[in-house]
């Protein structure tokens, strides 16, 4: 009988490129996965790979099979997660992925919030992107993720919960030459060097839009994970940090104790719009469940 082992035996040689290093993650020798694969196609009556030269390449029907196979081990691991949670009394390790943006416009409140609450379990939030993100959250390594995530809206396997959209501003130093003339058009920004963490999928066509004249006009763009280091040049340089609204208020606070001031930029009309994002069947706490909830009400 074909077992959970085969299928991830099987998901490991493509993830990792072939036998031998799928065999090190596992923890086997390289006979004894080799021996499982053939195992597995005994099985199946199928071959789930072909040589292409030295490299194993999937066939059709290992192709086909692997989709399955992936589904399959998601629900295995939300099996196993529910049982976990029972054992643990529903508490446990909670792990959130957000985007640079949402770490500095939502986070710091969220916290807060929560700090003041009486709720079992420890939360780790870390920072990445969407490109690894998504992943992450797949394979179950991430309870849920908020980012401006480009998401199918009828992917089965996801739940999207959009939040509230937001407009782009500059954030800039007290007395920055933009604050007199507020730029009406992108030829009126890249006057000055332009800065900003990377763009999410949705924002990278207005980023290349901006940063691409300004590149040609010998003008100097940045992009930084770190909207603690952008905000440290934009005070002592022109450096305009482009960002969402809410991050900016967040980041500006008073203009006269941290010497930075927020520039709208009314010709934009793209907004950024985080989305909390969880796998739909994956059982979840209520620790988890309450981080979401407060994501949702600072948001707005």
């Amino acid at each position: 009988m074909l077992e959970l082992r085969h299928l991830k035996h099987l998901a490991a040689i493509v993830d990792h490129g072939g036998l031998e290093k799928a065999a090190e993650a596992l923890g086997l020798t390289q006979p004894a996965l080799t021996k499982s694969v053939r195992r597995m196609e005994d099985l199946l009556g199928v071959p789930m790979f072909e040589r292409a030269g030295r490299r194993l390449v999937l066939t059709p029907i290992g192709a086909e099979i692997l989709g399955d196979g992936r589904r399959l081990l998601r629900e295995a691991d939300d099996v196993e997660r529910r049982a976990s949670l029972w054992r643990q009394g529903q508490a446990g390790r909670v792990t959130v992925g957000v985007g640079p943006a949402v770490q500095a416009g939502y986070v710091p409140e969220v916290l807060r919030r929560l700090s003041t609450e009486a709720i079992e379990g420890s939360l780790l939030i870390e920072t990445g992107h969407a490109e690894n993100l998504l992943p992450r959250l797949m394979a179950g390594t991430l309870d849920f993720a908020v980012y401006d995530f480009t998401v199918d809206p009828h992917d089965p396997d996801i739940v999207a919960t959009p939040l509230k959209a937001d407009p782009i501003v500059a954030l800039v130093r007290s007395h920055h030459p933009l604050i007199a003339n507020p730029p009406k058009t992108a030829a009126d920004l890249i006057v000055c060097p332009m800065g900003s963490v990377p763009a999410p999928p949705g924002l990278k066509g207005v980023a290349d839009a901006l940063t691409g004249p300004a590149r040609a006009a010998g003008r100097m763009t940045l992009e930084c994970d770190s909207y603690v280091a952008l905000v440290a040049a934009a005070k002592t340089s022109d450096l305009a940090v482009l960002t969402p609204a809410r991050v900016a208020a967040h980041l500006a606070g008073d203009e006269a104790e941290t010497g930075l001031a927020i520039v709208p930029l009314d010709f934009l009309s793209a907004t950024t719009r985080p989305q909390i994002i969880r796998r739909r069947h994956r059982p979840q706490s209520p620790l988890a469940r309450r981080v979401m909830k407060l994501f949702e009400e600072v948001a707005g």
